[in-house]
Parts: C-alpha cells; structure tokens; sequence
C-alpha cells in the first residue's frame, strides 16, 4: 500500500505562520524554528538536536550549510 502524499503549506499559510510567531514571547527563536522546518526541511527532533558547532564554519560564522549530526537525525 503506497504511503499518502505529505501536505505541504501554501506562501500564504507560511507567511501567516511568520507573521504570527512575532507575537509569541520569543519571536526570534520561534522565527528561526520555523524557517529551519521550511527551508533546511529540519524536523522537530533534529532541530532540538541542534548544536552551535554544527551551524557554525572554522570561522565561528553561521556556516551556508548544517552539518547535521547521524545522532541528531
């Protein structure tokens, strides 16, 4: 039996979303959660699996990529 097809969130929906994690009592935190689920295509658990040295480059920059952790994932 084939798996159902996922759902995905219209620009509309997704912008709501943003507009309404400003208004919650971390909007940055909830900004940056929402857009690793959209754009990195992160689930719940690997974002909270999350460390610094996995976003940041040699550098100490936020890198252009996540090295994601076999643990995390």
């Amino acid at each position: 039996m084939p798996g159902k097809q996922a759902k995905t969130l219209t620009d509309a929906q997704t912008a709501r979303l943003l507009r309404l994690a400003r208004c919650r009592r971390y909007p940055e935190r909830d900004r940056v959660i929402l857009l690793l689920c959209f754009k990195a295509g992160l689930r719940a658990g690997e974002i909270a699996g999350l460390t610094w040295p996995m976003v940041l480059d040699a550098r100490g920059r936020i890198a252009p990529v996540i090295a994601l952790r076999d643990c995390v994932a």
